[in-house]
């Protein structure tokens, strides 16, 4: 489940010191959500499955017409259900790409900064 590596770890760890930053308790926050969406999905698909397997079976069966359909219009709410959680998940992996993009562009911007001063002391040694 996770794509982040343990070079990824190290390096958020190095640079906040060794601390748990509020960001990377945000992030393991958002992680655990998406696991917890990824496992509630695949009960909804289960149920979906079930459902839909429950309604075939009913309408083979004589007289049990209403029950078939009543089956199938609790499958209809689970696949608008499965919907939902799909667009959930979408936001929280959304979020979690821009966090990372945020901190690349953090670090980007720290090694530019870093840059632009050591080329000023080494133009200032020049003069």
């Amino acid at each position: 489940m996770g794509t982040t590596s343990t070079k990824t770890k190290k390096a958020a760890l190095s640079r906040a010191g060794g601390q748990v930053t509020e960001v990377d308790r945000q992030v393991l926050g958002l992680k655990t959500q998406r696991r917890k969406l990824a496992a509630y999905n695949k009960r909804v698909e289960d149920a979906i499955a079930r459902e839909t397997q429950s309604a075939t079976t009913l309408a083979r069966t004589p007289g049990k017409k209403a029950q078939a359909l009543s089956a199938l219009k609790r499958r209809k709410v689970q696949e608008q259900l499965a919907t939902r959680i799909d667009g959930w998940s979408m936001q929280v992996e959304e979020l979690l790409g821009s966090i990372e993009q945020a901190q690349a562009t953090a670090v980007v911007v720290q090694r530019l900064k870093q840059g632009s001063d050591a080329l000023k002391t080494a133009q200032a040694g020049y003069t």
